[in-house]
This record gives structure tokens, sequence and C-alpha cells, in this order.
């Protein structure tokens, strides 16, 4: 059965973050919030490497840029471990993306990932 990276990350989040997590932009928006989007990745036979769009969503700059530094932490230091799928997880990016559609602060992060089912 595939591991299904994206929803795993979206039912921890909140726990770990305090937040909660969505798969994609909900239509009432909370104040603080985090998404996950699959943006590409290769796989093999029992290996999948996807690449993530992971994204702080905050009240303002600084509150949705603290958001981004907690996730990150998490991300790098403790998502391998508490995953039982993920075997390495690296974050090779972290930059201010406001949306300006929504006019909120947020911040992407890009994801890689190792998984195994």
């Amino acid at each position: 059965m595939p591991f299904d990276v994206v929803g795993a990350l979206v039912a921890l989040i909140p726990d770990r973050l305090g937040c909660p997590a969505f798969a994609e932009v909900p239509e009432r928006l909370p104040h603080r919030f985090v998404t996950v989007e699959r943006t590409g990745g290769g796989s093999t036979l029992g290996v999948d490497r996807p690449a993530l769009a992971v994204q702080a969503w905050g009240e303002g700059n600084a509150d949705a840029a603290r958001l981004a530094l907690e996730l990150r932490d998490w991300l790098v230091t403790r998502c391998a471990l508490e995953v039982p799928q993920v075997c390495r997880c690296t974050v090779e990016g972290l930059y201010s993306f406001p949306d300006p559609s929504q006019r909120r602060s947020r911040y992407q992060l890009s994801v890689y990932l190792v998984t195994r089912p």
C-alpha cells in the first residue's frame, strides 16, 4: 500500500506545532496554519522521494517566520523519528512567500524526503 506523506504530515503537524494543517488552503483561514503540497519527486520500487512545498501562514510576517522556523526544526530533527515510513527529511529552502490574493503573510519551505511504504 502506498504511503501518503502529505496526509501523514497534515495529521501530525497540529499536535507537534499547535496549529491546524491542510493539504490545500481552506476556505475559512485560521489565524495561523500550515499547508503541505507535493510538488514533485521521483520513485523507484519500494522507495519514494517526494518534494514538498510546505507553507507556514501567520498573522503577520514575524508570526509566519516563527512558525516556519518551528516547522523547519521539527521536520529536520523529529520527522524521521516520529514517522516510521520517513527515512530522511531535509529542508533546502525557507523564504518569505506572501500571498497577494489572501493578503496574508506566509513562508515556504522546500522539503525533500525519502520514504518507504
